[in-house]
Formats: C-alpha cells, sequence, structure tokens
C-alpha cells in the first residue's frame, strides 16, 4: 500500500514540473485580453513550445500602439503560413522603430525561432533602454536585468519557449501601460467642481484602458513650471493641464517636449502645436440656462454673480448669465463681483452675504473653490445659489436652485480614449456645447425649480442649438443681445 501511494506521490510530482507553471497564471488570460495573444487551434497557447521571432515583433508592436501604422489589412497575422514575407509590414515598422536590426544574413525571417539574446534585446529596445551594440548580447541583457525583467541568463543563445517570454511580456506592459497625469488649478483635486470632475473622467478611463493616472496640485501660480517639468521628467505619455491659468506654462512645455502628447483644459491658444489639444466650452450656453431660471424665479428682481477673476473666460459665465436672466425677465437687476480668488472660499461667502444683505436672492457663482463659500452663505442666509462645472446641489439640497454644468469627464474622458485609440487631436480646439450635451444644467435641477420654467428651459435648448438665440460670451455681444431683446 505504501509503494502505492509512493508512486501516486512521485506521479503527482511529476506532472506538477512537467506542467508549465505558466499556465496556471492568470497573466496569460490578461495578455489574451489584451489582443496581444491568441490560443492555437487546439484550444492551447502552446506554452511549452519555441516562440518566434514573427511572433515578438506582432507583439512588441501592438504592445507600443504602432499598429495604428500597419495597413489594414495586414493587422491579422496567421502564424501557420510557412513564408517569410507574411509579417512584412510589421516587420517594416519594427526596423523604422529600430526594435530589430542587425541581422547578417539581412533577412529578418519571422517564422525563424527567437534565441533569449535576441528576445531581450526587442524587449529592450521596445522600453526605449539604451544598451551599446559593441558588447552584443551581454549589454542588453544587463539592461534587462537592471529592469527588472529577468534575474539572469545562463544561456543568452537558448531558444527562448512562450511561457518564459510571456512572463516577460506582462512584466513589460506593467512598465509599458500608459501614464495619464493632471496639472490641477489652484482649487485642488477636492474643488468641489472643475478639477474633481476632471479627475473623475480620470478615473473612468482608468477603468476601460487600464492606465495609470495621478495629479500634481500646485501650491500657487508660481509652481505651475515646476508642476510640469516634474510629469515630465516621470516620463508620462499624456499631460493636462486643468483650467485657462495654466495655458502659458503647458504651451512652453508642449514646445520644449515635442515627445510628449498634452491636453489644455478650458482655454484655447492662438497657435496650437501638434502636440497639444485644447478641450473648450460654451460656458455661455449652460450659464444663459442658469440666468434663464433666476430671471423667472427670483422674487425680488435683484441677482448676483460672483466670479473668480475679471477675465475672458470667467465673461462667458457672466454674461451668458446676465442675457438668460434678462431674456426671461427684462425687469431684473444684476449685480456682478470677483472674489480676485479661485480657491479662498472666505472671499466668496464675504460677497455673497453683502449681496444677499442688499436684497439679492439668488447668485450664481463661477469663481471654483470660493464658489462654496457662496453657497454657505445661501444656506446661513436663506436663500438660493447656482452652482457650476459640476452638480453643487450636494452642498445645500433646499439651496442650490441648479448648476451650470460641463461635462469636464466626458470631455477628458474622449481625449484619453483618442490618444488610446491613436486618434490624438493635435494642433486642435474641440468644443463641446448643447448640441453635443457637453454643457446643461445639473439633473437636479428638477428638485427646485417649478416644471413649467423646465418645459421652457427645454425650448430655450433647443433654439439655443438651432442657432435661433447665440448667446453672448462677452461685454460687446451682451450689449447687443440686450438691444435685441
Amino acid at each position: 500500500m505504501k509503494r502505492i501511494i509512493s508512486m501516486i506521490l512521485v506521479f503527482i510530482v511529476m506532472f506538477s514540473l512537467s506542467t508549465p507553471i505558466f499556465a496556471q497564471n492568470e497573466y496569460v488570460e490578461k495578455l489574451e485580453s489584451k489582443g496581444l495573444i491568441k490560443k492555437f487551434d487546439n484550444g492551447t497557447y502552446g506554452l511549452d513550445k519555441t516562440i518566434t521571432r514573427g511572433e515578438v515583433v506582432e507583439v512588441a508592436i501592438k504592445m507600443l500602439g504602432l499598429q495604428y501604422e500597419i495597413p489594414q489589412e495586414s493587422k491579422e497575422i496567421y502564424l501557420d503560413i510557412p513564408k517569410d514575407s507574411y509579417l512584412e509590414d510589421y516587420i517594416k515598422i519594427a526596423t523604422q522603430k529600430e526594435l530589430v536590426s542587425g541581422y547578417s544574413n539581412g533577412k529578418f525571417e519571422p517564422n525563424k525561432e527567437i534565441t533569449y539574446a535576441e528576445f531581450i534585446t526587442i524587449i529592450v529596445r521596445a522600453l526605449k533602454g539604451q544598451a551599446s551594440e559593441n558588447r552584443w548580447p551581454e549589454n542588453y541583457i544587463e539592461k534587462a536585468i537592471e529592469m527588472k525583467l529577468i534575474d539572469n541568463i545562463e544561456n543568452p543563445y537558448k531558444l527562448i519557449i512562450r511561457e518564459e517570454a510571456y512572463n516577460i511580456i506582462y512584466k513589460v506592459i506593467d512598465k509599458l501601460r500608459t501614464k495619464v497625469v493632471m496639472v490641477t488649478d489652484l482649487g485642488g483635486i477636492k474643488d468641489g467642481s472643475f478639477n474633481e470632475s476632471a479627475w473623475k473622467g480620470f478615473n473612468r478611463a482608468k477603468e476601460e484602458f487600464d492606465i495609470d493616472i495621478s495629479y500634481i496640485e500646485p501650491a500657487n501660480d508660481l509652481y505651475f513650471n515646476s508642476s510640469f517639468e516634474t510629469v515630465n521628467s516621470n516620463n508620462n505619455d499624456l499631460i493636462f493641464g486643468i483650467g485657462f491659468m495654466l495655458g502659458e506654462p503647458i504651451l512652453e512645455q508642449a514646445q520644449l517636449n515635442k515627445g510628449h502628447k498634452y491636453v489644455i483644459v478650458d482655454t484655447t491658444i492662438e497657435e496650437i502645436p501638434e502636440n497639444l489639444t485644447c478641450i473648450l466650452f460654451k460656458h455661455e450656453e449652460a450659464s444663459f440656462l442658469a440666468g434663464y431660471i433666476a430671471g423667472k424665479m427670483t422674487k425680488t428682481n435683484k441677482i448676483g454673480f460672483v466670479g473668480g477673476f475679471e477675465v475672458e473666460l470667467v465673461d462667458q459665465f457672466r454674461y451668458g448669465y446676465e442675457a438668460g436672466a434678462l431674456y426671461a425677465n427684462q425687469d431684473v437687476k444684476i449685480v456682478s463681483q470677483y472674489t480676485e480668488t479661485f480657491s479662498d472660499a472666505n472671499k466668496g461667502k464675504e460677497l455673497a452675504n453683502k449681496m444677499y444683505k442688499d436684497n439679492v436672492d439668488i447668485i450664481f457663482h463661477a469663481a471654483g473653490g470660493a464658489g462654496d463659500g457662496v453657497i454657505e452663505s445661501a444656506k446661513e442666509n436663506n436663500k438660493y445659489v447656482i452652482g457650476v462645472d459640476r452638480d453643487q446641489s450636494h452642498l445645500a439640497p433646499n439651496h442650490v436652485l441648479t448648476s451650470a454644468v460641463k461635462n469636464i469627464e466626458n470631455a477628458v474622458e474622449s481625449v484619453i480614449k483618442d490618444y488610446m485609440e491613436g486618434n490624438f487631436k493635435g494642433g486642435q480646439e474641440v468644443y463641446y456645447s448643447i448640441k453635443e450635451n457637453g454643457v446643461g444644467l445639473a439633473q437636479s435641477t428638477n428638485k427646485l425649480v417649478p416644471k413649467e420654467i423646465l418645459e421652457e428651459i427645454d425650448k430655450v435648448k433647443e433654439e439655443i442649438s438651432n442657432k435661433k438665440i447665440i448667446v453672448p460670451k462677452n461685454y460687446d455681444e451682451f450689449l447687443k443681445f440686450k438691444n435685441s431683446i
């Protein structure tokens, strides 16, 4: 009996040793889910079989996102076709990107099995690891060890099997994972408004594309440039600047660092570099709707606006709001003031307190974190307030009439999606308006705003989308609009 048990144990040990450990590893399924590898017709990954040069090149190109440079007809690769030309387009791109080179016979021979030395060379080059060709392959192996891709290689000229190759490839994917970072405006990531909305878009993109996301919160505007220098040095791929105050710093960085892609949110640049995208919103359209509600719901015929700074961007909120209020109620008076800050809530509260005491009963703020003070003032004075950028009703459910929102998270996610799919819109302005559902009013609007006014809002939205109403975005346009109603 003991002999039988011993034989069974020996069999189990032998079986476990003969079964590739990697076959039990979830990494294989993850590689397949990313479209980097696939099962063969017999339903296995062939982990105990050697891998070919062509397979490695195909995987490397897909990992680097270079498949977008491959002609569509060449993207389906059939590994069982016994000829050297079936990977011609892949090999061409790999050669251009210097992933492969130096074959003595001048032929890559994609169906030929690949050695550890050749494999490690391609992988290190894919990671942009610098290694001298004078000591090939020792220097590449040393670089791979430095990158913690391997521990060591006893025989660099031994053929590598798929199990071992896939194990290293998974480590490479982790290093190649796209890094997306934002430099926030001064309100910080918890501003309850602009930056926080952008961060929400980042997190949605992370779930969809398995990217690394991060942010930097500058202490003040003196740190904008140094913040961008930091994210550049960390090898981030796609770099966002959140808010118009970062326009000049991000332009400077985009001009200096052609290898990075940049996105500035909520401002534009006269001459946009090819590695920079400008995300813009029709703030004035959402503000017009907010103003319409204020004009209809005011009991005192006196409403207010609190802006952060008296600049072109904030003008879009102010004059869109004032136009909407007058369109709804030509007897309304509007008081507008500025906090000169996007972060000091006390300053926002101070201005709002004065307005409410002066018979203003509804205030619309476009002041970032300083607007939190306006909302707090509305609660304490039992008045109404209108939020900005995102639904702020949770801050004062009985006092926030509505919020003029821009779907920043949708825009940010859309730009990241374009980048991940090889469609980055560099050198362009990308606009989001009511028509594209890029701006509008918060979903919570129906809690405090009467149904009949909401029905009127729907008609106004349609008129704006059809350009029957041209919403002003600055003082001169506002005067023309005012004189036309």
